[in-house]
């Protein structure tokens, strides 16, 4: 399902949102606390009215709603019910056909770690236990787009682990949006970003065009011995150059983020530097996301006088 979002705004929440979720693509919501993610999701999956602007999706049926699958930050559930009987109930709620439903919330639990616990009390669940149940109900109805407020946060790094495996599964069969903090983990399995800050989208982007584009300059060198007379002549030399240095290693780039590596092999050839490694710093998401959330915060008055 492809979704169209067009000045989406909800009190002083979320302000103005304009972006596409593409089918079959997975897009991962990163921002602070408070930042709107939550807000958007909720009015993404119509639990939430909007006071402004569009929600346009491609399908045509009068409800598209309906082929939604949605799993809040904190889910909550019947806790006098089995898991395999809270998983029928949401299926039929999903309008699951009565002679598949059993055997699909049986897979469905097998399919998210559950099924030694399909018959026991919600009630006696760990909270991650309940994170997965959680996530069997969003898949239950074969969404065609699948909403997930924070879907690890209260999984630990085996049952982490696990959920990314599945949502690596989804790639593909359908329109996944989801929100998180970990950022590493987006980084591992996501196509697109949306990076929101005080309720505004600050980036909106393909992951591949933003790790890119950001790409840094950065080389560190590594070697057997000391090298710090050697880094402070190639400052003396190179005043352009900016170089951190710490004894056996250090690391350099130009002020105006030109590539030096070339430049840079030379230097330690003709000095005859017994270095062993020059490794490219590349930058992670998590160093963009605060890159771009600290030019966000810099007024635009200001800008124009950098420039």
């Amino acid at each position: 399902m492809k979704l169209d979002v067009k000045g989406l705004s909800k009190d002083k929440r979320v302000n103005n949102l304009s972006f596409t979720l593409q089918p079959g693509r997975m897009t991962a919501l990163i921002g602070e606390n408070g930042a709107g993610k939550t807000t958007l999701l909720h009015m993404l999956a119509g639990l939430l009215r909007s006071s402004a602007g569009q929600i346009i999706p491609s399908e045509t049926q009068t409800d598209f709603r309906k082929s939604i699958g949605f799993l809040p930050q904190y889910p909550a559930f019947h806790n006098w019910m089995t898991a395999n009987e809270y998983l029928v109930y949401a299926g039929k709620l999903s309008g699951v056909e009565k002679r598949v439903v059993n055997k699909k919330a049986k897979q469905l639990l097998n399919r998210v770690g559950l099924a030694d616990a399909c018959n026991k009390q919600i009630s006696t669940f760990s909270g991650g236990m309940k994170q997965r149940l959680g996530i069997a109900q969003a898949l239950i109805g074969d969404p065609q787009l699948l909403l997930m407020d924070e879907p690890v946060s209260a999984l630990d790094p085996k049952g982490r682990a696990e959920v990314m495996a599945l949502l690596k599964e989804l790639k593909g069969n359908c329109t996944v949006m989801y929100s998180t903090h970990v950022l590493h983990d987006a980084e591992q399995i996501c196509d697109d970003v949306l990076m929101l800050h005080q309720g505004k989208l600050i980036k909106s982007t393909s992951l591949s065009d933003l790790l890119s584009f950001t790409k840094s300059n950065s080389l560190t060198v590594k070697a057997s011995e000391d090298i710090t007379d050697f880094a402070n002549r190639l400052k003396e030399k190179q005043p352009s150059w900016l170089l951190e240095i710490r004894g056996h290693e250090f690391t350099v780039q130009d002020k105006d983020d030109n590539d030096i590596r070339r430049l840079l092999l030379k230097e330690l050839s003709q000095a005859d530097v017994p270095f062993k490694q020059i490794a490219v710093d590349s930058k992670t998401l998590e160093t963009v996301f605060q890159e771009v959330v600290a030019d966000a915060n810099v007024p635009r008055a200001l800008k124009k006088r950098m420039a």
